[in-house]
C-alpha cells in the first residue's frame, strides 16, 4: 500500500499555512504538550481538512464536499470550506455534543443528524445523490499528510525528541505524526494511546489483522473523538511506523483532563487527554524537578520576598486565593497516590532561597504516596547564586542518567 511520505507532509505544510495555527510546545511536568486546542476549531483536524480541500481541482471544490464526523472533523472541514469558498455537508451522529453541532453550523456547513451507525452510509448516499466529493475524517492520504504537519512541527521545535505520544481513533493523526517523526528522527519512539473502551487499534496491531469494533462498543468511552475504527490505510501506516500502542482507563482520561486544566491551564477534551500516559506504563522515569517551593520561599520570614515577586504573585499572607494558587504549584501538591515506576529525580539548587531539604521532602512525599517506590535523588548546585557556571561535567551527568535507566531496565 502507498504510504504517506515526508515530502507529502512537507507539501501539506504549505496548504495549511494561513488556515491552521502553528502551535507551540508547552513544557509541563517533564513533558512537552502540543496544544492543538489552540486551533481555530479547537482541534488538529483543521490541518487535514485544509490540505484535503486544497488538493481538490477547482471544479470539484465548487460542487461541494461531504463528510461524516462526530464533531471535530466536521467543524474543521466547515471552517476550511468557508475559508476556501467550498460548500460543505456534514453527517453527524444524533448523540454528538450539541456544542460541536452548533459550531459546525456556525462555520456554514449543512448538518445532517443520523443514528451513529448510519453516519458513514448516509454520507456516501448524499455524495452520490448530490454529486458531492467525500472527504473522510481519516481514511485519505491527504488527510494523513495534513495531520502529519503536527509531527513536522514537533521535530522542528524539539530536534532531540525521543518519544512522541499520540491519540489513536481512526488513526489519521497517528499515521501522519509517525510518518513525519520517523522520517526526520528515526530513533524516536512514536507511541499510540487509546481508551481501553475503544481499543480496536490495540487489538488490531496485536493480532496483525484489522479488527473493527461495533459502534455500540466504541461509544462506551467518554473520548467521543476516538469512537472510530482504523481503516485499511491507517492500519497499514500504524503497522509500519508506530512503535507500540497503549491503552488508558476512563478514570485516567478524566483525571488528565482535570490536571491539564488546573495545572497546565490547558482546556483539553478527553480525546486529546488520552496521550498523557499513566506513569506505570514506563520502565523508568527521569524527573527534572524545579524545587522552588513557592510557599516556603514566600512565607518563611528568613526568606524575604522581593518587590517583583509581590507584584507577580500577590499577597499569600492575606489573600487565600493567592495562597491556594501558589500551593497548587508546589511539588508536594502534585504527587498522586498511585503506583510509580522507578524514578530518578534530578534537581539543580540554583536559588539561595531553596533549602537543601526541599527535594528530600518531595521524595518522602512520593514514597508515602506509593509505598515501595524506588526513588533516587540527585541534587547539584547549578549555575548562578554562587554555584558553578556553564555546562560543567555534561558527560558525567549523561552517564549517570543513562546508567540508572539501564539498571532499571535490567540491562546493566
Amino acid at each position: 500500500m502507498d504510504l504517506v511520505t515526508l515530502d507529502d507532509v512537507r507539501a501539506a505544510a504549505g496548504s495549511v499555512a494561513g488556515i491552521a495555527v502553528r502551535t507551540p510546545l508547552v513544557p509541563w511536568r517533564g513533558l512537552y504538550l502540543k496544544p492543538e486546542n489552540l486551533q481555530p476549531v479547537g482541534a488538529f483536524k483543521v490541518r487535514g481538512a485544509a490540505h484535503a480541500l486544497a488538493m481538490l481541482p477547482p471544479s470539484v471544490r465548487q460542487a461541494g464536499v461531504v463528510t461524516h464526523s462526530s464533531g471535530n472533523h466536521g467543524q474543521a472541514l466547515a471552517y476550511a470550506g468557508r475559508a476556501m469558498g467550498v460548500p460543505v455537508v456534514v453527517v453527524m451522529p444524533d448523540v454528538a455534543a450539541p456544542v460541536k453541532v452548533a459550531a459546525t453550523r456556525e462555520y456554514g456547513a449543512e448538518v445532517v443528524l443520523v443514528p451513529p451507525a448510519e453516519r458513514e452510509s448516509t454520507a456516501q448516499r448524499l455524495a452520490a445523490e448530490r454529486r458531492l466529493t467525500m472527504v473522510p475524517p481519516y481514511d485519505h492520504r491527504d488527510i494523513i499528510a495534513g495531520q502529519g504537519t503536527v509531527g513536522l512541527e514537533i521535530v522542528a521545535d524539539l530536534s532531540t525528541v525521543d518519544c512522541v505520544l499520540v491519540p489513536v481513533g481512526g488513526g489519521g493523526l497517528a499515521s501522519g505524526v509517525a510518518s513525519a517523526v520517523k522520517a526526520l528522527r528515526p530513533g524516536a519512539a512514536v507511541i499510540g494511546v487509546e481508551p481501553e473502551l475503544a481499543a480496536d487499534a490495540a487489538e488490531s496491531l496485536s493480532t496483525g489483522t484489522l479488527i473493527r469494533w461495533p459502534t455500540e462498543r466504541l461509544y462506551r468511552t467518554v473520548a467521543d473523538g476516538l469512537r472510530t475504527t482504523l481503516s485499511e490505510l491507517t492500519f497499514a501506516h500504524l503497522r509500519a511506523r508506530l512503535d507500540r500502542i497503549l491503552t488508558v482507563t476512563e478514570e485516567e482520561i478524566l483525571a488528565t483532563v482535570h490536571a491539564l486544566v488546573t495545572s497546565a491551564r490547558i482546556v483539553a477534551e478527553p480525546s486529546g487527554a488520552v496521550a498523557n500516559l499513566a506513569p506505570e506504563a514506563f520502565a523508568g522515569v527521569v524527573a527534572q524537578v524545579p524545587f522552588v517551593d513557592a510557599l516556603n520561599s514566600m512565607l518563611d520570614p528568613s526568606l524575604p520576598l522581593t518587590v517583583t515577586e509581590w507584584e507577580e504573585w500577590g499577597d499569600p499572607l492575606h489573600d487565600k486565593d493567592v495562597y491556594d494558587y501558589m500551593k497548587s504549584y508546589t511539588p508536594y501538591e502534585n504527587v498522586a497516590d498511585r503506583p510509580y515506576p522507578p524514578i530518578l529525580a534530578v534537581t539543580s539548587l540554583n536559588d539561595t532561597r531553596v533549602l537543601y531539604h526541599e527535594p528530600a521532602k518531595w521524595v518522602a512525599r512520593l514514597r508515602a504516596a506509593a509505598p515501595g517506590a524506588r526513588v533516587l535523588l540527585k541534587t547539584e548546585m547549578g549555575a548562578g547564586h554562587g554555584g558553578p557556571s556553564g555546562r560543567y561535567d555534561a558527560w558525567r551527568e549523561e552517564a549517570f542518567v543513562n546508567a540508572w535507566i539501564l539498571d532499571r531496565l535490567g540491562r546493566a
